[in-house]
């Protein structure tokens, strides 16, 4: 069975205090064998590595805990929280969250939340892989009972989008109560991400995982969990991208028309429905996004100027319709009662009937990109 986990290596000024365990939780405290050393292959994440990398540790201690996956994962790790916080409590010095790499000074344990976001759950190493461009990979979504993710794109404008993608599977994750295996599919706005086992599947695997927490973790502690390889592709009948470059480029460019307008949205799914007429691209058209009126619908009406009675307007996929057309894909995350008109490489939005707070100094409605 998948099991939620949180594995903190404690280096502090006084033992730590013995916690009791909460009700579910296997809770267990134990000295390291050996004291924390940092090899130059080493890697550690957050805001104070450099500090935590500087500072004297000697002998330490391994808390962790775990739980079988059901139910609530936020309420595992916020009282996963609260046992770090009793063990700690009066001392002085530093903490490790072995499977996210990210050391804390004590003092600033009370910054973590109670109820932790997915995205607090873990890191992400970007690779410089030459011509072949980054591969970005997760550490830490073991605690969740999955397996890391890896995937590879060319750009490095598209890092916070690569992040986001990462954020986007742990959100969705985050309430599962089983592991994801090679071949499942999550949709990703436009795309849908298949996933292949990059390690062995049905059968642990520690290799994967940076040597530190190998180091700090037993085999018998965290026998591992592997890795998934991430494929894209934004038609269901089209082959599965070896890279993801194209997927977080239509995802940047939704993303930084929200940002540049003060919006918030979400691009709708692949297989949302929208109604376009058959036209649709060979002259001036518009677009205009309506609140969705049944679970499939996009909200999205595309029509050229020409005037036509809704019963010409056809429906079908806005995975298909992006095809057709690829200059929309940027405004479909615009949140109902947006405007978009397209004349050639030329986009007018109207944002007027948007509900939205705006910024100082902003009083237009209507702008061209």
């Amino acid at each position: 069975m998948a099991m939620l986990r949180a594995d903190y290596a404690l280096f502090l000024d006084a033992p730590p205090v013995a916690p009791a365990a909460p009700r579910g939780l296997d809770v267990s405290l134990t000295p390291l064998a050996t004291g924390f050393t940092h090899e130059p292959s080493d890697e550690l994440f957050g805001p104070h590595v450099s500090a935590f990398t500087r500072a004297p540790h000697g002998a330490g201690f391994l808390l962790s805990i775990a739980a079988p996956v059901k139910g609530d994962a936020g309420a595992f790790f916020a009282m996963a929280h609260q046992t770090l916080l009793a063990a700690v409590a009066g001392r002085e010095g530093w903490v490790l969250d072995v499977l996210k790499l990210w050391p804390q000074p004590v003092d600033k344990l009370g910054d973590l939340p109670d109820e932790p976001l997915p995205e607090d759950l873990f890191s992400i190493a970007f690779r410089e892989q030459g011509e072949h461009g980054l591969r970005a990979e997760t550490v830490g979504l073991s605690k969740l009972g999955q397996k890391e993710l890896s995937f590879q794109f060319k750009g490095h404008a598209l890092i916070e989008d690569a992040t986001l993608l990462c954020a986007h599977f742990a959100d969705w994750i985050f309430g599962q109560r089983r592991r994801v295996e090679g071949g499942a599919q999550v949709a990703f706005g436009l795309e849908t991400l298949t996933f292949r086992s990059a390690t062995p599947d049905g059968t642990p695997f520690r290799g994967w995982h940076p040597p530190l927490v190998l180091r700090l973790l037993s085999p018998e502690r965290f026998p591992g969990v592997g890795a998934l390889e991430v494929l894209g592709r934004t038609l269901p009948w089209e082959p599965a991208e070896a890279e993801l470059t194209f997927a977080l480029e239509r995802s940047a460019a939704q993303r930084t028309l929200l940002e540049a307008h003060g919006l918030s949205g979400e691009s709708p799914h692949v297989g949302a429905l929208a109604r376009a007429c058959a036209c649709l691209g060979t002259g001036p058209f518009v677009g205009t996004r309506v609140e969705p009126h049944a679970q499939r619908d996009s909200g999205w009406l595309f029509a050229c100027e020409s005037g036509h009675h809704p019963d010409q307007l056809a429906e079908l996929s806005l995975g298909e319709l992006a095809r057709r057309v690829e200059r929309i894909i940027p405004v479909l995350a615009l949140p109902p009662g947006a405007s978009a008109r397209f004349d050639g490489d030329a986009v007018q939005l109207m944002l007027d009937r948007v509900t939205r707070g705006l910024s100082d100094g902003e009083d237009s409605d209507v702008s061209s990109i």
